[in-house]
């Protein structure tokens, strides 16, 4: 009842009020909310490369550019900026407070040397961990910063490449094939991180990425000095080398069962299209090069990038699970290439 009152006083409020500004306003030149901001700032969009050149210039001197730079560091900075957030932390700075308590004769506890060498290691540990990380952000800004983007021009449009789909199997004589074919690898999946020469040296390298295995690892060096030793250098050592032995272990049961997984993906035989016996032959995935026109089958396990050029569904389109990539097990639709001209260069004409 309420409503039906409230509704029955906004209706009488609006009939007595100026009909003009009732339920609908004719509009008189501008809309109302245009009229309104007429009389305000006015918003001018100038283009970089439009007809006012002599404006742009003078309003875009206000405005940086548009790299991204996500780095902390740069080469002059790296120094001082480090070791400034380094000793931010309570534990480095308590560190350092006894090393430079050890200076005291009065409270010397050991030698003044040896109280450094704890906390030097630790901080260029720390600041060889950074700079790795801040090297890796200067990479990823580069790829960024460089990927190539459309912008309008008001200069002559240049006619846009076309995209031609071009078959790997041409004439033997087709010298830009070839020169386009070696700028590609092989389609051989390889996920393994060893090899039989590489897997000491690299593994041994990520494991003294943990501080854990650095610090007891120092540990054990510094029972080998006669001044500091606790225990037998022997036994010192046994701690960390049973460690990474068991953990070089795992790693290398772990590459194994990549290596056979990985066997197992390159031996599965696709069909390709082949110019001289004008079929389509079984070949492994490892084999398979660029411009290769393969045939696909309803569930086929796909380890390659290709392009959907003929699907049987009238719609032209086809239905693919990409749970090895990203975990998802709903169907992803993908369509054919639209608009596509197809260019064949084979053998046999």
């Amino acid at each position: 009842m309420e409503c039906f009152h409230w509704l029955r006083h906004r209706c009488q409020r609006l009939v007595a009020s100026d009909g003009a500004r009732g339920w609908y306003s004719p509009p008189d030149g501008l809309p109302a909310k245009r009229r309104r901001e007429a009389g305000g700032r006015r918003r001018t969009v100038l283009a970089r490369r439009g007809p006012y050149q002599t404006e742009y210039q003078a309003v875009s001197k206000e405005y940086r550019g548009n790299a991204i730079r996500t780095t902390k560091y740069s080469l002059l900075s790296f120094l001082p900026v480090n070791l400034f957030q380094q000793f931010r932390r309570v534990a480095n700075l308590y560190f350092l407070f006894l090393v430079l308590l050890n200076w005291v004769p009065a409270v010397e506890a050991f030698q003044k040397e040896i109280t450094m060498v704890p906390l030097l290691v630790v901080l260029m540990v720390i600041a060889f961990k950074d700079a790795l990380e801040d090297y890796r952000r200067y990479l990823f800004d580069k790829k960024v910063n460089y990927n190539s983007v459309h912008i309008y021009s008001s200069q002559k449009h240049v006619g846009r490449k076309s995209r031609t789909v071009v078959s790997s199997s041409g004439s033997a004589g087709d010298e830009e094939l070839l020169r386009i074919l070696q700028l590609y690898s092989d389609n051989k999946i390889r996920t393994t991180k060893y090899s039989l020469l590489s897997f000491l040296p690299k593994n041994l390298l990520e494991q003294l990425h943990r501080f854990a295995n650095i610090y007891f690892l120092f540990l054990a060096a510094l029972n080998f000095v006669p001044v500091v030793e606790a225990f037998q250098p022997e036994v010192a050592v046994i701690p960390v080398v049973l460690v990474m032995s068991v953990t070089a272990i795992k790693d290398i049961w772990e590459d194994y069962r990549r290596s056979k997984l990985d066997r197992f993906m390159n031996k599965l035989y696709c069909q390709v299209y082949r110019s001289k016996q004008k079929a389509y032959m079984d070949q492994h995935w490892q084999d398979v090069r660029v411009g290769d026109f393969i045939r696909l089958s309803c569930n086929e396990i796909i380890p390659a990038d290709v392009v959907l050029l003929y699907s049987s569904d009238p719609r032209g389109i086809c239905y693919i699970e990409t749970a090895n990539l990203d975990g998802e097990t709903n169907l992803k639709q993908r369509q054919v290439v639209a608009d596509l001209p197809l260019q064949v260069r084979c053998s046999g004409g």
